[in-house]
């Protein structure tokens, strides 16, 4: 199987990075530390073999940004075809496998198909780094752990290594059966607990007895307890006449007295608890409406002359009560009169310093059709005519100018090239005077070459001169006309041009000035006065809004006051009504005097109420009493002729007897229960039969533990003896693989491995075959990492015969090896890569260079 791209949309701090093109038979992924080579390594796993754990808190690469983990990955089968397995994680882990042909299947956490071992031997044999290496050396019994994950784990979770079964068995079965030193097996616990029996079933015996003696003493304690509660509950009945019924009836008394006074309810029906403050309160009232009238009337006076001025749109400096809802309303009008006034004058004194007549609003509609940019776009137009003109104007005066100063420079431009003739023809002689001066100090005549070699040098200075006053005088050049058009032609159009500004603000008296050359301060002006026209205009409308604000307020206050006196009106009515009522019940009461019948009514109410509070105050006292049941108990003892004056000593001789029987029947209670308590201590303890049970139990447990024990040892052996036959089928074949891999990373050095009889692995030196190598110090690290890896190969190599090829991940497996051992290795990656494809994770670039030369391998940067 090979792995073709993928895709990471989130995994780790990895964000949508795409790799597609990872078909090559040996693929390196380099990256620096922290550029994500782990989160790469464990995302082509997570994609074969699926997302665990499946909860994001506890995923070491679910995102820490709050993104959903997810991706996809390309792969390409044995058989051939393509197939793309995509997941996700979101509350749950899901995942879907779609191939070229179009079909799909839909994976949730599962494998892919082709995996065929299980995700715990892919990652410990296929997904290799250096600590997987040095972790497998640090193990006891390595080599043993490597074939028990072999025998017991490939592609079968239900399958458990033969070595932890028979360990398992080995305890269990000595768990149940050891020597009779050890307390701790089984068959001696039950053996302990059989001696114990023995003395137990003993005190068994004994407690029987003893628990036959106390269940006679509780049923003689019961009976007398049951005679001693009928002769207290005979004088409780008589002191209950006393204490229980007595007060009830002076309550009942007491009741019937108040009723009585009271009289019949039904006549004081309606009427309050104290008629006297309930009239005052109405007539309270009564005059509080009368008082709410007669503000509403002074606030209907207050909105009549506010809609009164609105009408006539002045007179609002009136007399208006305080706290009227017209305030702030008023204060704006205010306001805004004000700056109604502030924007006429603005609007005049703008007026003033632009016009040449005062301000007329007429000027405002003349102003509303002016666009100011059609003004700009004139001016622009007769500044452009106006500036051509000007510069056909300057262009013909420098023409006339120019044309001057050429024919005065004529003469000038003679006497320069005659000085430059001259410093050419000095400049010739200077040359040879220096030539010839040079030729004298050869020949050795010295002063007579210091003499010319003057000579020459003063040549050379005239020379230059000559040549600097012919540089002096430069030909004159001769401008030409700014433009072709005649002159009269420009001005038409600017006279044009300015009739068109003229037109557009026709109407208005602007100086004839500011006409005659207009510029873009006229329209600046002219915007100015625009603004001021419509800011007065906004403050006309604010005004118009504060006056309607103002009319539909007093309306409203209006149509308010007008609900409101209804309103009174009725509560004065109805107020009359109850006053008229309660007046007339209470002079039915007291014979039509109002007084007397307010006195009458006060007195029957206090009585009806102190009936009420009694029966409810007895209700509380008496709460467990059936009072039907008591009235008709006090009326069978009245008939009885009972005194219910009874005298102190007879009532302390009752309480004395009944204190007397009070405490006998305790400590009948108390002996009662503590025969009890002994009783239940005894039931709790085992019987003489439960222990007998027990016995013959533990007998047939002991025999079924010997049987058990056999067993088990008998099972042992049948494991171990499966297992030694699994073995030689298939170590020999594993040990062959690695012995061939080992001997050709180290060049012959070693050259085969088996393990000895504690099987742990052993390593062979060439040339050597008595005195093999533990696999383990004091060999180097870098020898042990390549021991290690050859055994890897050769486990992966068997685990994939006849089955799917799955690549091969290894991370950072050469940091301990050399050069040469580590080429050899290349050619082992050669093979591998014909078979399967290999993935190298690296952060030294030298090495990825070093790979990437000598395999021809997927170079990938992170």
């Amino acid at each position: 199987m090979k792995i073709l791209s993928c895709h990471i949309e989130a995994f780790g701090a990895m964000r949508a990075r795409s790799f597609p093109d990872l078909n090559a038979p040996v693929v390196i992924v380099e990256g620096r530390n922290e550029t994500g080579k782990s989160t790469f390594f464990h995302f082509l796993q997570t994609m074969l073999y699926g997302i665990y754990p499946v909860s994001e808190e506890k995923h070491p690469y679910a995102p820490r940004d709050g993104a959903r983990m997810e991706g996809s990955l390309t792969m390409e089968p044995d058989n051939g075809g393509q197939y793309t397995v995509t997941r996700r994680l979101r509350s749950t882990p899901s995942g879907e496998l779609v191939s070229s042909g179009g079909g799909s299947e839909t994976l949730g956490n599962r494998d892919v198909p082709f995996m065929h071992i299980s995700r715990e031997v892919y990652e410990a044999m296929y997904a290799l780094s250096l600590y997987d290496l040095v972790a497998l050396q640090d193990k006891d019994k390595a080599w043993q752990a490597v074939q028990d994950r072999l025998v017991g784990g490939v592609g079968v979770d239900l399958i458990r290594p033969a070595r932890s079964v028979m360990e398992e068995l080995d305890t269990e079965a000595k768990a149940l059966w050891r020597s009779k030193y050890d307390r701790g097996s089984a068959s001696k616990k039950i053996a302990e607990r059989l001696a114990e029996l023995r003395g137990d079933i003993g005190a068994a015996k004994k407690r029987d007895e003893e628990l036959r003696a106390l269940s006679n003493q509780v049923e003689e304690d019961v009976q007398r307890s049951g005679d001693l509660h009928e002769e207290r509950r005979n004088l409780r009945v008589d002191k209950r006449k006393i204490d229980r019924l007595a007060p009830i009836r002076e309550r009942l008394r007491q009741i019937d007295n108040a009723r009585r006074e009271a009289g019949d309810p039904a006549e004081l029906t309606g009427l309050p608890d104290d008629p006297g403050t309930d009239i005052e309160a109405i007539r309270e009232k009564i005059e509080d409406v009368e008082k709410q009238w007669k503000q509403l009337e002074s606030e209907h006076e207050d909105a009549g002359r506010i809609l009164a001025a609105v009408e006539v749109g002045k007179g609002f400096d009136m007399d208006i009560r305080s706290g009227n809802p017209y305030d702030g309303l008023l204060r704006d009008r205010k306001r805004t009169e004000d700056d109604l006034k502030r924007a006429q004058g603005q609007l005049v004194e703008k007026a003033r310093q632009m016009l040449t007549a005062a301000w007329d609003d007429r000027f405002a509609d003349i102003l509303a059709g002016i666009a100011p940019v059609a003004l700009r776009e004139r001016i622009e137009a007769f500044e452009d005519m106006q500036r051509q003109a000007d510069a056909r104007k300057q262009a013909e005066e420098a023409r006339r100018q120019a044309e001057a100063s050429q024919r005065a420079g004529e003469g000038r431009r003679l006497h320069a090239d005659a000085a430059r003739n001259a410093s050419r023809s000095r400049a010739v002689i200077a040359g040879l005077l220096l030539v010839t001066a040079i030729v004298s100090v050869a020949l050795g005549r010295t002063e007579l070459a210091i003499g010319i070699g003057l000579a020459g040098v003063f040549a050379g200075y005239m020379a230059y001169q000559a040549w600097v006053q012919g540089k002096r005088v430069a030909p004159s050049p001769v401008h030409p006309l700014a433009s072709t058009r005649p002159l009269e032609e420009i001005e038409a159009g600017a006279d044009r041009r300015r009739g068109e500004v003229h037109a557009l603000v026709d109407g208005l008296p602007i100086p004839e000035s500011r006409l005659e050359r207009p510029d873009m301060t006229l329209v600046s002006e002219l915007m100015s006065l625009q603004d001021a026209v419509q800011a007065r205009r906004d403050a006309q409308d604010r005004m118009a809004e504060r006056m309607v604000e103002l009319q539909a307020t007093a309306q409203r206050e209006q149509d308010r006051i007008a609900e409101a006196c209804g309103v009174r009106e009725q509560e004065r009515v109805i107020l009359a009504a109850q006053q008229h009522e309660l007046e007339a019940s209470l002079r039915a009461v007291g014979n039509d005097d109002l007084q007397q019948g307010i006195s009458v009514a006060a007195a029957r109410k206090k009585a009806y109420r102190l009936a009420q509070t009694l029966e409810e105050k007895m209700g509380t006292d008496f709460a467990d009493e059936d009072m039907t049941e008591v009235r008709r108990e006090i009326e069978t003892l009245e008939r009885e002729g009972v005194a219910w004056a009874v005298s102190d000593d007879s009532v302390i001789r009752l309480d004395d007897r009944l204190e007397e029987l009070d405490e006998e029947i305790h400590a009948l209670t108390e002996r009662r229960t503590a025969a009890q308590k002994d009783i239940e201590s005894f039931l709790k303890q085992p019987t003489l039969a439960a222990l007998e049970s027990e016995r013959e139990q533990l007998r047939s447990e002991l025999k079924a533990i010997e049987e058990r024990h056999d067993r088990l040892r008998l099972l042992q052996h049948i494991v171990r003896e499966a297992d030694r036959r699994f073995r030689e089928a298939h170590q020999p074949d594993v040990l062959r693989r690695a012995s061939g891999y080992v001997q050709t990373i180290t060049g012959g050095r070693y050259e085969r491995f088996d393990y000895d009889e504690d099987e742990k692995l052993r390593v062979y030196e060439a040339g050597n075959t008595r005195r093999p190598w533990s696999v383990g110090a004091p060999l180097s690290q870098g020898a042990l990492d390549q021991m290690y890896l050859a055994i890897r190969f050769a486990l992966v190599d068997h685990l994939d015969e006849s089955k799917e090829s799955l690549p091969v991940f290894l991370d950072e497996v050469f940091v301990n090896w050399d050069r040469d051992r580590r080429a050899r290795c290349y050619d082992i990656f050669s093979e591998a890569a014909a078979r399967r494809q290999v993935f190298v994770f690296t952060c030294h670039p030298w090495l990825a260079e070093e790979m990437e030369e000598t395999l021809s391998a997927k170079r990938i940067p992170l």
